[in-house]
């Protein structure tokens, strides 16, 4: 699997072969996806690359996200 954080910190996962971003289901609703998953969260921590399992492990709010390669767009 594939994730990218944007230059704006929004996440986006591959899902059917492209990168689709993510929204919150805590503060949107289906009728009006307009809250990002992203950096802006306090639940959103630094991704982390995992010793030895050559992925790396995206911690939201709810769960913990295991991606083969992870492109980060943001400024240091």
């Amino acid at each position: 699997m594939i994730a990218k954080i944007d230059e704006y910190g929004k996440l986006y996962l591959e899902r059917a072969g492209k990168l689709k971003s993510q929204f919150c289901p805590f503060v949107s609703t289906p009728e009006n996806m307009t809250v990002e998953c992203g950096d802006w969260c306090p639940f959103f921590e630094e991704p982390i690359k995992v010793p030895d399992n050559k992925v790396t492990a995206i911690f939201t709010c709810k769960r913990t996200i295991y991606v083969n390669k992870l492109i980060d767009e943001r400024q240091e």
